[in-house]
């Protein structure tokens, strides 16, 4: 998978969790700074995000995660 349909894959995914436009999600956007997530929803879309792409991030860099 090449990177422009990558990120457009977890935009989409990180819009429908939060209930927002996928407009709203730039490249550069930051889940916690920008688009307000607590971190649960933040767990919840990391889970996701690892589900949809059958993937598992380190629980070090997951913390690193914003």
């Amino acid at each position: 998978m090449n990177r422009t349909l990558l990120l457009e894959k977890v935009k989409t995914i990180t819009a429908e969790h939060l209930k927002i436009d996928v407009k709203d999600i730039l490249e550069d956007t930051e889940f916690v700074a920008d688009l307000k997530v607590d971190s649960l929803n933040l767990i919840e879309l990391i889970m996701l995000i690892e589900e949809a792409f059958d993937a598992k991030f380190p629980e070090d860099e997951s913390l690193e995660i914003r």
